[in-house]
């Protein structure tokens, strides 16, 4: 809800009407403007149903980012003319959390109320590429929030992030700007080539860096030292070591890393341990995946109830195994497709196992 201290009207600063939020008086730094109230309940969208929508350019107009492939918006900005904040690139006002917007310099009667679209929003915005107007010295021209990757940016402005933005920054893996997170249905999830003309990553290119906490067998295996979904959701980077993003540990945070899946026929291949590279042209809308033969030796099994690696593969690929193991690097017709991008340990145990030095 916007504060007594805000004017909406609308202006034709750029070059178009439109509307904005300005000061009714002179207001001193940390000025309250909005603050979410208690009862509000704010529509949610995925990229999907917004492209889909018959009134998608009301909803990418209004969009803002609240989480991966998560997007608020409405049809119907006038009934909260908060919709109403324009961006800045040298903002008036800041976020407070998720909660609260202030004033971020003292600011004169009549000024605009703006804020970064960029504490707000990553590459994946439904405002990527769009052409700022802000006419500011500090002036970006196009927008690609891409600021969210800089250490100096998140500095800068550390407390005034949206909650998504900062854990986004926080994260300890690395992924390309051109790949974003997407539901595939239902609870589903996996990495993407955005849907944008820029997209395209080329055969050889680094998609995605895993980072994390390295946890050796023995401390896996030791009664209630990990959860099982944790273990299941690591990545094994030698015989007797796993990597577990360091999100993990709260048991609620997810990597973008986390959500490459599965694929028989997979678009990515391991360049080392951690390193996850394209094997082919990888177009906008298509899947980033790797086999999870690349990356599992089969020794999980000896530190879990079950085959907890198992599972019946949905990848509908022309190569598809039906279920996948993971012994799977064991296949002679596995190695011979893609063995030149398993991990390095498997590569060895691969050479070891047909008796032939390094």
């Amino acid at each position: 809800m916007l504060t007594e201290v805000v004017q909406v009207k609308q202006f034709n600063d750029y070059g178009f009407e439109c509307w904005g939020l300005f000061a009714k008086e002179d207001l001193p730094k940390g000025t309250l403007v909005w603050y979410a109230e208690g009862h509000d309940v704010l529509e949610t969208f995925t990229k999907a149903e917004i492209l889909a929508h018959p009134e998608q350019e009301t909803l990418i107009t209004y969009s803002y980012m609240r989480g991966d492939d998560k997007f608020c918006s409405t049809l119907n900005p006038s009934s909260d003319p908060s919709w109403y904040f324009n961006h800045s690139c040298m903002p008036t006002c800041w976020y407070e959390g998720d909660e609260r917007i202030t004033t971020c310099r003292d600011v004169k009667k009549g000024e605009q109320l703006a804020y970064d679209y960029s504490c707000t929003e990553t590459e994946s915005s439904m405002h990527y590429g769009l052409r700022c107007l802000c006419g500011t010295a500090a002036c970006r021209g196009v927008l690609t929030f891409s600021e969210w990757r800089s250490r100096a940016y998140v500095r800068k402005n550390k407390g005034h992030l949206n909650d998504y933005v900062w854990e986004k920054h926080a994260e300890n893996s690395w992924y390309d700007s051109r790949t974003e997170v997407r539901a595939k249905g239902g609870d589903s999830r996996g990495l993407f080539a955005r849907i944008q003309k820029d997209a395209v990553i080329k055969a050889g290119e680094i998609v995605v860096v895993f980072s994390g906490k390295i946890v050796h067998r023995n401390e896996v295996s030791e009664p209630g030292a990990i959860s099982k979904r944790d273990l299941e959701m690591s990545l094994q980077v030698a015989p007797d070591l796993w990597q577990i993003p360091s999100w993990k540990e709260s048991g609620e945070k997810y990597d973008t890393s986390d959500f490459i899946n599965h694929s028989c026929d997979p678009s990515c291949g391991m360049w080392d341990s951690v390193t996850v590279v394209a094997i082919r042209d990888i177009h906008p809308g298509d899947e980033i995946t790797i086999d999870y033969a690349m990356v599992n030796d089969g020794s999980i099994n000896t530190m879990t109830t079950g085959d907890s690696d198992a599972f019946e593969c949905q990848c509908h690929s022309a190569n598809c195994r039906g279920n996948v193991t993971p012994s799977d690097w064991k296949l002679p017709e596995v190695q011979a497709r893609i063995g030149q991008y398993f991990a390095p340990f498997v590569k060895d145990l691969v050479r070891r196992r047909a008796h032939v030095s390094p």
